[in-house]
């Protein structure tokens, strides 16, 4: 590999972990035209017990009314692992930490849940997008008897 293409893989990766840190403040910040803005036309989520969502506009629906009896989010990601199938095409796995919050009469329950994020990312004209996403929840914290956790087994996270 030559330089430039050293550089220009670089600059591929830099904007490929820019979508995922923007998919996952969507999320917090509950801009779903911004967070499906990340996704391609046929892209698939697949939620592990949940199971799958199909295409841009049902996971988005899918998204906003899993979260909206749930307070507060904060999906936080680290650890990013790019790998390339070619030019157009990568692969992301990154490490997930999520807490769920909700108030409910004045006591906050929360769920956390551990796992990963595992990513498939195309070249589009718009630059690149996630076409498949994964939610592997590998283990949660929290109180199994608040809504935030029953909301959490509803929809792990998106």
């Amino acid at each position: 590999m030559n330089n430039a293409d050293r550089i220009a893989r670089i600059l591929d990766r830099a904007d490929i972990w820019d979508v995922v840190i923007g998919y996952a403040s969507a999320v917090d910040l509950r801009d779903w035209d911004r967070w499906s803005s990340y996704l391609t036309d046929d892209v698939s989520i697949r939620l592990g017990k949940v199971g799958s969502v199909d295409g841009r506009e049902a996971c988005k629906n899918f998204a906003s009314g899993a979260l909206a009896d749930i307070g507060s989010t904060q999906h936080l990601i680290t650890n990013p692992e790019i790998s390339f199938e070619n030019d157009d095409t990568a692969h992301v796995r990154s490490v997930l930490m999520t807490l769920h919050t909700v108030e409910e009469e004045g006591v906050y329950h929360s769920l956390q849940g551990f796992g990963f994020y595992l990513y498939d990312m195309v070249r589009t004209t718009d630059g690149w997008r996630i076409s498949g996403a994964e939610v592997q929840i590998l283990h949660s914290v929290g109180d199994p008897h608040g809504r935030a956790a029953a909301g959490g087994a509803r929809h792990a996270s998106v």
